[in-house]
């Protein structure tokens, strides 16, 4: 399944959503507040991971014990992604790749010389 297919679930998932927030709205220059709803969203998912391994980290618990809720929290994080996909109208397997490109180029000094 490509993320363009993934994305095409969430936005279903999200026209279907049974809420008074219009999850699935697309995001324009008339409505930059829905970027940073959804971006502040994404933030919060990133925090409840964080703080998961906060807790793993300090040894209240172990990653064992919290492996499925961490899978959890990553898995809605990258659900806030698809999300922004779909709402900004991008392809995020290209923008990936081209990014990585760009990383490439900037970073291959620091790549060993497999030769």
């Amino acid at each position: 399944m490509t993320l363009k297919e993934l994305s095409d679930i969430q936005r279903q998932f999200d026209e279907r959503h049974e809420s008074d927030f219009q999850w699935d709205t697309t995001i324009s220059q008339d409505n930059i507040p829905m970027l940073g709803f959804t971006l502040l969203a994404l933030s919060g998912e990133v925090g409840e991971s964080s703080n998961l391994v906060k807790k793993i980290w300090r040894g209240d618990c172990s990653l064992r014990e919290k492996q499925a809720e961490l899978q959890e929290e990553i898995a809605d994080i990258f659900a806030y992604l698809l999300k922004l996909t779909y709402q900004l109208d991008f392809d995020l397997e290209q923008a990936y790749l081209e990014k990585n490109r760009k990383n490439y180029e900037r970073f291959a000094k620091y790549a060993k010389d497999d030769k």
